[in-house]
């Protein structure tokens, strides 16, 4: 197998990527993930899940190798700059220039960093530039008065008021004080050349104006280059909005409409309309609003949700950039959400996740079958070796997504939709390479048969990367029974 030829060398060297589109990410939240170095264990308490666990830049760097050998290509690492008390997570700043001391020091940064590139781990840090933490020491300065908005939270959803307010009461910065845009841009490249990271991720750029990000953008890719990359995180469920930041400079947003689809589509079958409302309503506070959203207003277990996202991918630069994803740290786990036979639900997610357009995001833990409602329940310490069959798995779809440049760079073409069965193809072709997968998935607890035309093929062999088996077509259609909860992944040969 190719990933096992990871395991003694550089995974640049086992896969022919060429850019950002090639990649698989992985969010290890740094406090999360493994503790490394006992001797930062100050003021912890692993029993508290909004406190300090102990997990640091030694215990990433402990399972390096884990990561390279499961196949992710690129490592997305929490806010690492200091934080002020019981910020475990990174996104209450407390120094911009210093760095978190529960995690480690600059030095051992700079060495998970170049220790993650020498097995060929690109690196991303996540970067909080829209506000400062609750007591930073400008907030009563007098001095930095104009450094920050005044306004209070956000009261409307409208992007003055975004734009203006304070997320959750966190001190805004005013980016269109010349001060404050100037100290976060030479921020940011200070970072950039102190660890070597090869992208950031924005954090709530909702709450930033257009006019900084655009100019944030331009300055960042001027100093590190057109490849570092920009991820911003916006929690809108509009295409057309996401898009506005891609056209601006960002190179990628985290693709929220597609998550609350898969999340509807397959995590979700067999809840009722009124239950699913019950349990928005009751997770009103805890839960992002989205989520109440998406759970009153989608159909649960209909694969058309999916194919009414991805209609609206004309609205990007280049959607096969977008960062994808079926749960993150702010969102309930994939697998409570799913609750019956969600293992099964989790995997099939996982295969779509692994071939549709876009960049493939997991966070910490899904790969093991971790559970967990909203923050904090959803971070939890990562739980090794809990569910082997999963993470064999998900290691699978990862050495099927990286050998395979149509699963990462093709163009996607819908074949089939309707509740149960979504089927499309992905091709790409260059000069020296012609390659064509066609993904079939059934979302239902029984079997489906479908016969799928094909418009510009009578015939059809096909090598099934998931199950490792031969298959033949005829007669212009792919007919064929797909299983309770079950994907096939096809080559055309």
């Amino acid at each position: 197998m190719i990933i096992d030829a990871i395991a003694k060398n550089n995974v640049r060297d086992v896969y022919n990527f060429q850019n950002w589109k090639d990649e698989n990410l992985y969010y290890a939240f740094t406090d999360r993930f493994e503790n490394g170095d006992r001797s930062n264990d100050f003021d912890v308490d692993p029993k508290d899940l909004r406190k300090y666990h102990g997990g640091d830049f030694q215990g990433i760097i402990n399972k390096l190798d884990y990561l390279r050998d499961i196949g992710v290509t690129t490592l997305w690492i929490s806010p690492f700059v200091d934080n002020e008390k019981d910020g475990y997570h990174g996104y209450w700043p407390a120094d911009f220039y210093r760095v978190e001391e529960h995690f480690g020091d600059p030095e051992k940064l700079k060495e998970l960093v170049d220790k993650a590139h020498e097995k060929g781990l690109k690196v991303i840090a996540d970067m909080v530039i829209n506000h400062t933490g609750y007591n930073h020491s400008w907030v009563q300065d007098p001095a930095y008065h104009d450094w920050f908005h005044h306004y209070g939270k956000v009261k409307l959803p409208t992007q003055w008021w975004m734009e203006h307010g304070e997320l959750s009461g966190l001190p805004d910065l005013a980016h269109e004080n010349p001060e404050v845009s100037d100290y976060v841009i030479r921020m940011a490249k200070y970072w950039i050349d102190r660890t070597g990271v090869d992208g950031f991720r924005l954090d709530a750029i909702k709450y930033v104006s257009h006019d900084f990000l655009k100019r944030f953008a331009e300055e960042i890719h001027r100093h590190a280059g057109s490849k570092f990359l920009l991820v911003g995180e916006d929690f809108s469920r509009d295409p057309e909005h996401l898009a506005r930041y891609q056209k601006e400079g960002i190179d990628t947003l985290f693709d929220m409409p597609l998550n609350q689809a898969i999340r509807s589509a397959i995590g979700d079958e067999g809840k009722s309309w009124v239950g699913r409302l019950v349990e928005g309503l009751r997770n009103v506070k805890k839960a992002p609003l989205m989520e109440t959203l998406r759970k009153v207003t989608t159909h649960p277990g209909d694969l058309r949700e999916i194919s009414r996202v991805l209609s609206k991918d004309r609205y990007y630069v280049d959607p096969n950039l977008l960062t994808i994803f079926i749960d993150n740290h702010d969102l309930s786990r994939f697998l409570t959400e799913a609750k019956g036979d969600g293992k099964e639900k989790l995997k099939l997610a996982l295969d779509f996740l692994f071939t549709v357009r876009g960049v493939p995001s997991i966070l910490y833990g899904t790969e093991t079958g971790m559970d967990g409602g909203n923050d904090p329940d959803n971070r939890r310490d990562m739980e090794w070796a809990q569910n082997p069959d999963i993470t064999a798995h998900y290691r699978k779809l990862c050495e099927i997504r990286n050998a395979h440049v149509a699963l990462r760079q093709g163009a996607l073409k819908e074949l089939w939709c309707d509740r149960n069965v979504y089927a499309f193809s992905r091709y790409h072709k260059d000069k020296d390479h012609e390659e064509e997968v066609i993904v079939l998935l059934n979302n239902s607890k029984h079997d489906q048969y479908r016969e799928i035309p094909l418009s510009e093929k009578k015939n059809l062999a096909a090598e099934d990367l998931l199950h490792e088996e031969k298959l033949s077509f005829s007669e212009g259609k792919i007919k064929i029974t797909l299983k309770p909860r079950e994907a096939r992944i096809l080559k055309v040969l």
